[in-house]
């Protein structure tokens, strides 16, 4: 698991069940781009983990049990990644 950067860089969101969710910014993503085939989220806790395969939906997370792990690719294809600068939502 990588450690989640709580603070000003996650933005949380409601998805269309109307539960609260965490997007990840690009400040939580791995600063080595080799990593981002093998990077994935969970939306529920906000948990980074390696060695998620980049098209993985709906993963079990092991940190929250909620199966809302995604790999990167499908994050960006889903426009989950939250790329605005500074604290506006």
């Amino acid at each position: 698991m990588v450690a989640p950067s709580w603070g000003d860089a996650m933005r949380e969101y409601r998805n269309k069940a109307g539960k609260t969710r965490v997007m990840p910014s690009h400040y939580d993503l791995p600063e080595d781009r080799d990593e981002w085939d093998t990077f994935g989220w969970c939306l529920a806790c906000g948990s980074g983990f390696e060695d998620v395969e980049p098209d993985c939906r709906k993963a079990q997370c092991s940190d929250c049990g909620e199966h809302t792990v995604y790999g990167l690719a499908e994050l960006a294809l889903m426009g989950l990644i939250d790329n605005s600068e500074g604290d506006e939502p």
